[in-house]
């Protein structure tokens, strides 16, 4: 909680938490280990807080949703249209662009995922497209810029 209230103090306007290894645990034990801690931070701020746990979520979905995140990144592995129709449209869904295919894709490969990406959206104003993890160091510039400008058309 100090860091949030750090983070705030400071002026900033949201706050990251990530909880890599938490899509390891069973719904119950995602809760009692660390769910209802991160309620705790969410719930301390006056800025929003976006959460990020890898790998695949779509079981801990609504155990997400309660921590108070206000944006929950999701890995590539994270079926997107599921989450998109289990999370309330207060809740914002951000990421499942796979790193690995901005790093070794084509950039025909790239523009396709992100058109799907933009079909299975299409309908939910509480998206934001992004990586569903790190981008990988030596990732073409250019790949990433190609996320970008796709992105950018489908918004307009």
């Amino acid at each position: 909680m100090q860091l949030a209230a750090q983070e705030t103090a400071a002026g900033d306007d949201f706050f990251w938490i990530a909880e890599p290894v938490a899509s390891l645990l069973s719904t119950t034990n995602f809760w009692t280990f660390s769910g209802q801690f991160l309620h705790r931070i969410f719930e301390s701020s006056n800025v929003p807080g976006f959460l990020h746990i890898c790998g695949k979520t779509l079981r801990l979905t609504e155990s997400m949703v309660l921590t108070g995140a206000q944006v929950l990144s999701i890995d590539q592995q994270t079926d997107l249209k599921k989450s998109m129709e289990t999370v309330p449209e207060d809740i914002v869904i951000m990421g499942n662009v796979d790193p690995s295919l901005l790093h070794f894709g084509t950039k025909e490969e790239i523009r396709e995922e992100i058109r799907k990406m933009n079909r299975i959206t299409r309908s939910h104003r509480n998206y934001i497209m992004s990586t569903g993890c790190s981008v990988h160091e030596g990732t073409p510039e250019e790949n990433v810029m190609l996320l970008y400008e796709e992105a950018e058309d489908a918004s307009v």
